[in-house]
């Protein structure tokens, strides 16, 4: 069964999974038809305990029901996100997938899902740079790559009206031994966009990654929910605050995952994620 839905002025798409039967995907930004094919990998460093916060908001995961994951093809690279979140829930917050690029232990860039003001042409999914930190998770603040905050430059994610640069899902109903039924935020960001407006990215880079939600207030706002990892808002910004270090190569180049991080890249080189 198919059906549509307007949530926070975006037409969402409904889709009934087979099982569990009462679990719904739903494709926040954009119809992205190849998430069924996406091979994910876990991250390590990410799983984090029931932390109290709203459940929307709140990153779980352990060695059973892991917490983060990665994958990577020809043309997109995808990030997944576990929620203390049984089923349908909503979102009027703002989620993060942070990266420290440089290796220096400072969040550089963030995929950033602005779901308080969801609307695909003014926020929805955008491409953050860091504005400013304290040196703690709470105290830090990202801003639109743009620079401008109502809509959409030419180098923001899906800029310039391009629909296939990134795309966002939640699958709900996910069961896990320890905190219940959970919902899965899946992010697709294409490598020809990091390439065209972030080669910082994905020109042989080893990225580090972290998770970050701001409660009910858009993507310009501090931290202010939860940070994975078993991480909170006051911990101190270091390089142990991170999840293991992820190689990623550069578009051009044919890409085979396999495994839990083991990426072989032919025609340029082997590494282990």
């Amino acid at each position: 069964m198919v059906k549509k839905s307007i949530v926070s002025g975006t037409v969402a798409l409904y889709i009934a999974l087979a099982s569990p039967s009462w679990a719904t995907v739903i494709q926040h930004i954009g119809n992205y038809s190849e998430w069924g094919t996406v091979t994910w990998n876990a991250i390590e460093g990410l799983d984090d305990a029931d932390d109290g916060v709203a459940e929307q908001l709140d990153f779980v995961g352990d060695s059973t029901s892991r917490g983060a994951y990665w994958g990577i093809d020809n043309h997109y690279v995808y990030f997944r996100m576990r929620l203390d979140v049984g089923l349908d829930p909503s979102f009027t917050d703002a989620h993060l997938v942070l990266f420290d690029v440089v290796g220096d232990a400072t969040p550089d860039y963030a995929f950033s899902w602005d779901s308080k003001s969801n609307d695909t042409d003014g926020h929805g999914l955008e491409m953050s740079i860091l504005l400013s930190s304290d040196g703690t998770w709470g105290g830090t603040k990202m801003d639109d790559i743009d620079g401008n905050n109502a809509k959409k430059g030419t180098n923001d994610i899906n800029g310039d009206g391009r629909d296939t640069d990134g795309y966002v899902q939640t699958t709900d109903g996910i069961a896990s031994d320890s905190f219940g039924t959970t919902t899965f935020l899946d992010f697709a960001v294409s490598l020809s966009y990091l390439s065209n407006n972030v080669p910082a990215m994905v020109q042989n880079t080893n990225w580090k990654v972290q998770f970050g939600s701001i409660a009910n207030a858009t993507d310009h706002n501090v931290l202010s929910a939860d940070i994975a990892g078993g991480q909170n808002l006051g911990s101190t910004i270091t390089a142990a605050s991170w999840s293991e270090a992820i190689a990623i190569p550069e578009p051009a180049a044919a890409t085979l995952i396999i495994g839990f991080g083991l990426s072989v890249i032919f025609g340029r080189r082997i590494f282990m994620g």
